[in-house]
């Protein structure tokens, strides 16, 4: 069965699903059932109008958890962060091409998408405010 969880785990990381961590509210919730879940990570497999459908990766399992009682806590690192405000602001501006755009979102580090900013004529007021978006929102 490890093995069996392994292989959705790395299909999960491969994949477009979001990643997040969840977080009970112990007052609102009266089912120590759904207070277990607290601090864990996972993947959102679906939303429905009153709950989200999460696969649970250290407990192996899908969880069906109201949303009135769990909040979801998006756990992208500063870089993913980061190149999805840079795709944004570009798109914005109107200054987004294809190569442009696969260039950040293959980016290493931010050095590299501050030089791809700069290519395309970005001030270093614009881009400041892409890293404070990333890092703030």
């Amino acid at each position: 069965m490890k093995r069996f969880n392994k292989v959705i785990e790395n299909s999960l990381k491969d994949s477009q699903l979001v990643r997040v961590k969840l977080k009970v509210d112990p007052a609102n919730c009266s089912s120590g059932e759904i207070l277990k879940y607290n601090g864990y990570e996972g993947y959102i497999l679906a939303e429905k109008e009153s709950s989200y459908s999460v696969y649970v990766e250290d407990l192996g399992l899908v969880a069906e958890l109201p949303k009135t009682i769990v909040a979801i806590q998006d756990t992208l690192n500063p870089i993913e962060k980061l190149k999805i405000n840079a795709l944004q602001f570009l798109i914005n501006k109107g200054l987004a091409d294809e190569i442009l755009l696969k260039s950040i979102y293959m980016a290493s580090a931010p050095e590299c998408i501050d030089a791809f900013l700069r290519e395309k004529g970005m001030s270093d007021f614009d881009i400041l405010s892409v890293y404070r978006n990333a890092l703030f929102c």
